[in-house]
C-alpha cells in the first residue's frame, strides 16, 4: 500500500527519495544510514495528505526497532530479514499444503533458503508474534532439498509454470494484447497463490487540490 499510494498521497519526489534512501540504508547497514533514512521519512511525512499521514507516520515511530535491526545485521547475526524469498516461500508452502497435504520441497539453489531451511522446518516451535501465547503454524514440509533444472524434473516443470504465470500477469499489469496470455488464463489462475495486482484507476487518482 505504501509503495503504490506513497507518491499519490504525498510529494512524489520526497517519496522517491525515501524509497532510494531505504535501499541505501538496508545495504549500508550503519547508524549514519539510519539517520539518513529517518530524515527522509520526516521530510516525506510533512508533505502527506491528512487522510494518509496517520498511516505513513507509523514509520517515524519505528526508530528504536530500526536501530536494533541495523545493529543485528551489522553484527552478521541477521542476513535475510529483507529478502522476500523466505516469506514468499512460507506463503506458497501453506497454500500448496492446503491442497496437497504434506510434501517434500525441491528448491533451486538459494543461499538464503539454505540458511533458513532448519528454521522453516521447525517454525512451529517458535512463538507467533501476531498471536500471543501461540506458536507459528507448522509448514506442511517433510523435508527440503536443493537441485537445479538441469537434473530435477520438478524444477523443469516449475520453470515452465513460473514463465506461464509471468506472461499472463504481465498482460494483466500492462494491458498489452497477448493472445497466448489470454489462452493461458484458465490454466494459470488456479496456480496463483496470494497474487495481487494494483487497481491502476485507484493508484492514478489525482492528488488533492493545493
Amino acid at each position: 500500500m505504501l509503495h503504490h499510494f506513497g507518491g499519490v498521497c504525498g510529494d512524489k519526489d520526497a517519496f522517491d527519495h525515501l524509497l532510494h534512501t531505504f535501499v541505501r540504508a538496508a545495504r549500508k547497514r550503519s547508524k549514519a544510514s539510519a539517520d539518513e533514512l529517518f530524515a527522509a521519512m520526516a521530510a516525506y511525512q510533512v508533505t502527506t495528505d491528512e487522510s494518509f499521514s496517520g498511516i505513513s507516520g507509523v514509520l517515524l515511530i519505528t526508530r528504536a526497532q530500526a536501530d536494533d535491526i541495523f545493529a543485528t545485521i551489522a553484527s552478521g547475526k541477521l542476513l535475510d530479514n529483507l529478502d522476500p524469498a523466505v516469506p514468499c516461500l512460507v506463503e506458497l508452502c501453506h497454500g500448496l499444503g492446503a491442497e496437497l497435504g504434506d510434501f517434500a520441497l525441491v528448491h533451486d539453489a538459494s543461499k538464503t533458503i539454505e540458511r533458513q531451511a532448519p528454521q522453516l522446518l521447525t517454525a512451529h516451535e517458535l512463538p507467533d508474534p501476531a498471536r500471543p501465547g501461540q506458536n507459528l503454524p507448522r509448514l506442511p514440509l517433510t523435508g527440503i532439498s536443493f537441485s537445479d533444472s538441469t537434473s530435477a524434473p520438478e524444477l523443469q516443470l516449475a520453470d515452465w509454470v513460473a514463465g506461464a504465470v509471468r506472461q499472463w500477469a504481465t498482460r494483466n499489469a500492462t494491458g498489452q494484447e497477448d493472445p497466448f496470455a489470454d489462452a493461458l488464463e484458465e490454466i494459470v489462475q488456479p496456480w496463483v497463490l496470494g497474487g495481487i495486482w494494483p487497481d491502476l484507476e485507484t493508484v492514478m487518482n489525482p492528488r488533492r487540490q493545493e
